[in-house]
């Protein structure tokens, strides 16, 4: 699974209620201070959190490649543009486009470093100008392409405050950035995709990638200017709000070193984050087959343990009975002068052959038995999960960014697979023939510490009729 998390409210809404009625206050947000605290838990590799905030523009277009998306069908027959893509209509109808501007902590911008982007030319930030209000910016080559941009270059939005929906533009700012580096995400459309995954590969390929001071720096300017352009509207919604308490990290990021350190990277975080903050991650998308092969397991344990104990039992009996029966013939041997120890190097040839025959064809016979007869359970414990329901889907918040989780329940199906290693195939012999190696042993001597006379004599003699 994929080795991100990220830090989402406690989901129970009626909790937070509760306890806004018992202490009058909501939940804190995040603070850099307290993600920074989590971001320096041994397990985490790497780490960024984003401000956010749309900016508009009235001459640049938003990218669009129609012909990657010719082949699909849309559950409703629509057709897959720019227009019918655009969740902000009341924009488009004021002759704006909007992009959403991804603030960053991190100058080597975390999303290229997890795989979800790729830097194709330039570079990324350097730390000075993400410490300082520098006006650069990382933009995709769709956007580069569409505006007839490039690499170097300089390109400018507006930002802009309205009255209501749109209804009056009240002030509006120029902001010019430096085009310092140009990345490529990867989307491979299926034949019929979920609307959302559209949705947010456009939204994607269109995202600016700034420093966070960059995004801060529309907010101050929310704040000072707003009070005299529209008094009421900033009574309403700002007045006593400082710009702490208007900034928000809607995107924290972190990066594992490996994906086996999730559970603990949970209860590690937990003890640092504040009341109502969960950590959010793939685990869950992953319960299913987990979920069914720690099932699987547990019987597979009872199962392996009840068939060594009866195959040893088994294989022991049949060679002792096998031996048992050819004591005539270990006495006509022993009689005709033949050693004793040559007798049981026979038997013992004898019996390893017979038994590593045995034993490899019954191995890979029962590895293939065991992955249909496994596979068909844990399909239909996966089936009986996935159509649970109250089952809870995880990994939303990551969903939001990009993210996706490597496999689809199908393909966890489609690529179980039962392999004999080689630990197993050392460990299944040496059991088997050392078993072997004991009951032939045993049961041989018993017959040749005996003299020849005594061991025919005391074979039973039927008369022959």
């Amino acid at each position: 699974m994929p080795a991100v998390a990220t830090l989402v409210p406690y989901g129970d809404f009626d909790v937070i209620v509760a306890h806004y009625e018992q202490t009058g206050e909501w939940p804190s947000e995040l603070t850099p201070s307290q993600i920074r605290d989590v971001g320096s838990l041994d397990y985490v590799y790497d780490f960024d959190f984003s401000v956010g905030n749309r900016l508009y523009s009235t001459e640049l277009r938003r990218a669009f490649d129609e012909a990657k998306f010719d082949h699909i069908d849309m559950p409703d027959d629509s057709k897959i543009d720019i227009d019918t893509l655009s969740q902000w209509g009341a924009v488009r109808e004021a002759g704006l486009e909007h992009f959403f501007f991804r603030g960053v902590h991190n100058p080597d911008i975390l999303d290229i470093r997890t795989g979800l982007i790729a830097l194709r030319e330039g570079r990324v930030f350097t730390q000075a100008e993400v410490e300082s209000l520098s006006y650069v910016a990382v933009v995709s080559c769709g956007f580069l392409r569409e505006n007839g941009l490039e690499l170097g270059g300089f390109v400018t939005f507006d930002y802009r405050i309205y009255s209501g929906d749109f209804e009056e533009l009240l002030y509006v700012r120029p902001i010019s950035l430096e085009i310092v580096g140009v990345f490529d995400g990867e989307f491979a459309p299926e034949d019929k995709p979920d609307p959302n995954d559209i949705h947010q590969y456009v939204n994607q390929i269109n995202q600016i990638y700034v420093p966070n001071l960059v995004v801060e720096s529309t907010i101050k300017i929310y704040q000072e200017v707003l009070p005299e352009l529209n008094p009421g509207m900033y009574a309403a919604y700002l007045e006593g709000t400082s710009i702490e308490e208007m900034i928000f990290y809607d995107k924290v990021l972190f990066l594992l070193h490996d994906p086996i350190y999730l559970a603990d990277f949970r209860d590690a975080a937990h003890e640092v984050l504040p009341a109502f903050w969960n950590v959010d991650d793939f685990t869950s998308t992953y319960a299913l087959i987990s979920s069914s092969m720690e099932m699987l397991d547990e019987i597979a344990l009872w199962v392996v343990i009840g068939a060594l104990i009866a195959t040893v039992v088994i294989v022991s009996l049949v060679i002792m009975l096998v031996l048992h029966d050819r004591r005539r013939e270990a006495g006509i041997y022993l009689a005709l002068g033949e050693k004793k120890s040559s007798v049981v190097g026979q038997f013992l040839v004898e019996i390893m052959i017979a038994t590593t025959i045995g034993m490899t064809l019954g191995l890979f016979a029962g590895n293939m038995l065991s992955a249909e007869i496994s596979g068909m359970m844990i399909e239909q414990d996966m089936i009986r999960q996935l159509e649970d329901p109250g089952r809870e889907w995880g990994a939303v918040a990551l969903q939001s960014m990009g993210y996706r989780a490597y496999m689809t329940p199908e393909e966890m199906i489609a690529t179980y697979e039962v392999r004999l290693e080689i630990a197993t195939v050392v460990q299944f012999y040496a059991l088997f023939l050392a078993t072997a190696l004991l009951a032939t042993t045993i049961s041989l001597w018993g017959i040749v510490k005996m003299k020849p006379r005594e061991i025919l004599s005391a074979l039973e003699v039927y008369p022959v009729i």
